[in-house]
């Protein structure tokens, strides 16, 4: 089943992962369509920045009911290191901390509100994954600081409420 959005004045329909239907966004800002069709099996991946390499607030997504179950996946490829800070808002004014818990590779489950730290890739990439904890209308993955040259993705999987 696809999803048709609305970006920029076209009508697009894409089709994500497994068959599953996704929403388009804009690279150079916020979401720009809302998913048109509604069912049971749809989920919502978008991506938050793609190669950012400075420090700054990325795309801020509206959930808008796709907040059942919110993995982020963030990556550097670059060779230097940052910080990222998850935050939500339900006013997309005020934001606040987002509590995540780590979940690649983890003995451990733990719960935290710390800008995660991604470090240098060094010979491929440093990756790591999280499932958000808290719940609000819009989400973001706020690059906090950057040292020396990174190119950063994060990448946001939801599934309805």
């Amino acid at each position: 089943m696809a999803v048709e959005t609305e970006v920029t004045q076209k009508l697009v329909t894409e089709v994500g992962i497994n068959g599953l239907p996704v929403r388009l966004v804009n690279p150079g800002g916020g979401v720009t369509g809302n998913a048109i069709s509604a069912g049971a099996q749809n989920t919502l991946l978008t991506s938050l920045y793609s190669n950012a390499t400075a420090i700054g607030n990325g795309n801020q997504v509206a959930l808008n009911g796709f907040n059942g179950n919110c993995q982020m996946v963030l990556i550097n490829t670059g060779a230097g290191t940052a910080t990222i800070q998850f935050e939500g808002s339900i006013d997309y004014t005020n934001w606040f901390t987002i509590g995540y818990v780590r979940i690649d590779g983890q003995a451990n489950l733990v719960r935290s509100v710390a800008a995660v730290a991604l470090g240098a890739a060094g010979g491929g990439s440093d990756k790591q994954a999280f499932t958000l904890q808290d719940l609000y209308v819009y989400v973001r993955a706020r690059v906090a600081t950057v040292t020396g040259a990174v190119s950063l993705t994060a990448s946001l999987y939801a599934t309805p409420s």
